[in-house]
């Protein structure tokens, strides 16, 4: 029994994928939204944010960052553009980031995705990285750095953001912010899956059914076997010796 529960346990473990056990940290709460730079990126060539270290707990590998259309669905698209997106660890504090940006970046500056985000649709914007950025909040806060190139007309979605915030803040080439505000972040460290690989729970169902028949049969052999099978005699009882176990 406890061999047929271990092989349940592996099946659905291979089935579902390792992202059963994937860690997220959103750091904000939504309370108005926002166009830079993804929706006003003709403008802006350079976007940076601080994130206060205290939102993580632990070291983390960041794999993927989101971000939220849900105060104001449907406001616009993001922008055409060449996105080039860093991480690093900074000594930067929230609301004190320096407008001479390349102040601001840490020595351990990571390079996490360069690409077009255009065609995104939905509530939450991912990206994901074609690196992990290994996190250390011990070491100072977080700072995400975006270059931005080939611009094309602003497209002008506005993000869920957080406005007097006390947890991140931003700067941006041109830019002058009278108070902190920031993009609300979700940080993952797995990559997102691909669709084909999450199950649809009826093929669980039939993995499930497969292993227990495939259990029952194994049990029947074994009676058969031992000469234990119901309306099975065992040609050694008929001559008097005994049968063996």
């Amino acid at each position: 029994m406890h061999r047929q529960i271990s092989l349940v346990s592996m099946v659905l473990l291979q089935a579902t994928g390792s992202a059963l056990f994937a860690d997220t940290v959103t750091v904000g709460v939504a309370n108005n939204g926002n166009c830079i730079p993804f929706g006003c990126a003709n403008g802006v060539t350079r976007y940076q944010q601080v994130y206060d270290s205290g939102q993580f707990v632990a070291p983390f590998d960041i794999a993927n960052i989101s971000f939220f259309d849900t105060l104001n669905p449907g406001s616009g698209a993001v922008t055409h553009a060449t996105y080039t997106i860093s991480f690093s660890t900074t000594s930067a504090s929230v609301g004190g980031l320096d407008i001479a940006l390349d102040n601001n970046v840490g020595s351990d500056t990571s390079s996490f995705f360069s690409g077009d985000l255009a065609g995104f649709s939905g509530t939450k914007l991912t990206i994901d990285g074609t690196s992990v950025f290994h996190y250390n909040p011990v070491l100072g806060n977080l700072l995400l750095d975006i270059n931005i190139s080939g611009a094309g007309a602003d497209a002008g979605i506005f993000l869920d953001t957080e406005e007097d915030s006390t947890v991140m803040s931003r700067a941006a080439a041109g830019l002058s912010d009278p108070f902190n505000i920031g993009l609300v972040t979700e940080f993952d460290s797995m990559a997102s899956p691909p669709l084909s690989s999450v199950p649809e729970p009826r093929y669980l169902v039939l993995v499930l059914v497969g292993i227990m028949l495939a259990g029952t049969g194994i049990k029947a052999l074994r009676r058969k076997a031992r000469g234990t099978l119901p309306g099975w005699t065992d040609s050694r009882s008929l001559l008097g010796q005994k049968p063996s176990p």
